[in-house]
């Protein structure tokens, strides 16, 4: 029976086909927060020819996977000369910069949605349009490229070959991972008094998808009570990550090290402990730009290596382990610690990275986020 991998058309594109550095001078809260309503302007401005949000998956058996990808596309246009589908992107970079060629993901994105369309409705050609709104001036610059459905396959199925490495990880480790929790006992000889109730009360919870508020005593060990019984719902597939999130050190220190009392016990589980920006940057001042920065220019063609050997070969990625791998092949390692943690079973972390809008991880919060537990 193939093994089943699900993933969204804008994650499949962007992991494999972005390239280039990261940049801080094109982005912020504002500008993603204002980038809804941008969307929703031009596609009302497109008039009824154009179907917005539109929703398209595609179900692949290849080499012993079954691709599961989904996703919206922005818009499907109708017109005497045949089908177009429109991927609607806001950038506060400066208009010359917005070429044809600007953003490799950005096509392979809406190529996909276009192969989807195209297998959907049975039709043998369609075009594909790119739509660059700059936020600062409102000036508009779009880009057409006509494909046939063939073309379009083709490409689908390079990407699913590429991703291929990536599902043969995910596969191999969520067998080993879910043999290893069902076989784990509770790492201490016996529960002190309060701790079974706690832990019951967690799996309840999680099951219910619900919400649990509970006060304990100092000393019960709330942290085993809590994550053990996580741990368990994930071997029975009823979590796919949990977060640990904390205002202190010590606390994250009494996750680690829950975690570490579990592998004692036979547990594989892939954690990482999540370090502010500020304190693991390599620069004496921080200026996240490629003119400023090494390990910013040219991270995303440089980050795939530098990922496959971190999540392949470190079982409890700890801040130590980023930054030797940062270092190997210079990257930020903020950034490699926040891509690693998408391949993670547990993230420890500040409670900053699931409230604040300016650091929280929209990786994991915003399309299908999953069950995912906190």
């Amino acid at each position: 029976m193939p093994y089943e991998i699900r993933i969204s058309v804008k994650k499949l594109a962007e992991f494999l086909l972005q390239s280039g550095s990261l940049d801080n001078r094109f982005g912020g809260v504002d500008r993603a927060s204002e980038g809804a309503r941008i969307h929703r302007r031009l596609q009302k401005e497109g008039g009824e020819s154009y179907q917005a949000e539109v929703f398209l998956s595609q179900q692949t058996e290849r080499n012993g996977f079954l691709y599961r990808v989904e996703g919206r596309a922005d818009g499907v246009i109708t017109s005497a000369g045949g089908m177009t589908i429109d991927e609607i992107k806001t950038t506060a970079a400066p208009f010359s910069m917005l070429t044809e060629d600007f953003n490799h993901a950005h096509w392979g994105q809406a190529m996909c949605y276009a192969h989807f369309y195209c297998k959907q409705q049975g039709i043998t050609q369609i075009s594909v349009q790119l739509t660059y709104f700059q936020v600062d001036t409102e000036e508009i610059r779009r880009f057409r490229r006509l494909y046939t459905a063939e073309e379009l396959e083709t490409f689908y199925l390079h990407l699913l070959d590429q991703y291929e490495k990536w599902a043969v990880i995910q596969r191999d480790w969520g067998r080993m991972r879910d043999a290893t929790i069902r076989a784990m006992p509770f790492p201490f000889a016996e529960y002190r008094s309060g701790q079974r109730k706690l832990a019951a009360a967690v799996y309840r919870t999680i099951v219910a998808k619900g919400r649990l508020f509970c006060q304990a005593p100092t000393g019960i060990g709330k942290t085993i009570s809590t994550l053990f019984p996580a741990v368990k719902a994930m071997g029975e597939g009823k979590a796919e990550r949990i977060f640990y999130l904390t205002a202190k050190t010590v606390t994250r220190k009494a996750a680690e090290d829950a975690f570490c009392q579990m592998r004692e016990k036979g547990l594989h589980l892939k954690t990482i402990t999540l370090t502010a920006k500020d304190s693991i940057c390599f620069l004496e001042e921080r200026n996240c730009n490629p003119d400023a920065c090494p390990y910013a220019a040219g991270y995303y063609d440089r980050i795939k290596q530098a990922l496959y050997e971190l999540v392949h070969d470190v079982e409890a990625v700890s801040r130590q382990a980023v930054e030797d791998c940062a270092k190997k092949y210079c990257v930020c390692p903020f950034e490699l610690s926040l891509d690693a943690a998408l391949w993670c079973d547990a993230i420890v972390g500040d409670y900053n990275y699931l409230f604040d809008p300016v650091v929280y991880l929209k990786r994991f919060f915003g399309e299908s986020p999953g069950n995912t537990f906190f």
